[in-house]
């Protein structure tokens, strides 16, 4: 059963992958870079964190877990913050597919 709902959190969030990434030709701002690479970071970190509670159940893991998603999403939007005042830049063509390829290369290494 365990096996069976991660399958299936897995297979959803592989298709909400491909739906972000699907976007990626269409960038022309580092902000809307960042906003690919914020939510599949966040996506790791939660199924990570979901992993983890399903093998080990408690209050403590619970809090753990909920900590680390918190301390990522804080980073992310603390550079959000900080970037929103400065003017946007243009993507150049080689520069996102080499972000996109080097954080699916270390998503897919780490599950």
């Amino acid at each position: 059963m365990l096996f069976l709902i991660l399958l299936v959190i897995a297979c959803s969030m592989v298709a909400l992958i491909a739906w972000v990434i699907r976007f990626a030709p269409v960038l022309v701002y580092y902000t809307q870079l960042f906003v690919i690479m914020f939510v599949l970071t966040m996506m790791v970190s939660m199924f990570l964190g979901a992993s983890v509670y399903l093998f080990y159940p408690s209050s403590l893991s619970l809090s753990a877990i909920l900590g680390e998603n918190m301390f990522v999403m804080v980073l992310g939007l603390i550079y959000v913050f900080e970037n929103l005042q400065r003017p946007a830049k243009t993507v150049s063509g080689v520069w996102w597919r080499f972000v996109l390829f080097v954080l699916l290369k270390r998503v897919t290494k780490n599950l």
